[in-house]
């Protein structure tokens, strides 16, 4: 049980210098990832999951050794609980500062211009056959899948007309 009481104390210095180490990576304005954002709260989340589970066996002890005891009676628990917490709402506000990917299929920054190729689905687009009663049906069709779609480009849209 001593263990325990000592991998308790040490998990606490763990998250004290993780929630350092983001603090350091916020204040240099380091993009962070969402992926990484995402990593660090699993870990935290497993390690969050050790403490409880520790602290089961160790209040549940049948002769406490004076290390369980001093665990006890500096509340270690509550101690993680809140640097868990703390840390937590560090990575969730980040996450919401990090600002979001967004897609432009044409990007004019900088006075230029970027096209990105991008994959489409198939288009399942209705040929017109010539039968004037289907007219007003395929034109909808063609209106809805071709012209309004912005994520074509004219060129796009030229080859499918």
């Amino acid at each position: 049980m001593t263990d325990l009481a000592n991998i308790q104390s040490n998990l606490l210095t763990q998250l004290g210098a993780d929630s350092a180490y983001l603090d350091e990576l916020i204040e240099a304005e380091t993009s962070l990832s969402q992926a990484l954002l995402t990593s660090l709260q699993k870990e935290l989340e497993s390690l969050m999951s050790q403490a409880r589970s520790n602290h089961s066996q160790l209040i549940n002890s049948k002769k406490p050794s004076d290390t369980v005891v001093k665990y006890l009676t500096d509340d270690i628990v509550t101690q993680i609980r809140r640097k868990f917490h703390t840390y937590w709402a560090k990575i969730e506000e980040k996450i919401l500062k990090e600002p979001k990917p967004e897609f432009n299929a044409h990007d004019t920054t900088m006075g230029g211009s970027r096209s990105f190729k991008i994959k489409l689905p198939t288009l399942s687009i209705p040929r017109f056959a010539g039968d004037i009663r289907k007219w007003k049906t395929f034109h909808n069709s063609f209106i809805s899948l071709v012209e309004e779609n912005q994520n074509l480009t004219l060129i796009d849209k030229f080859r499918l007309g």
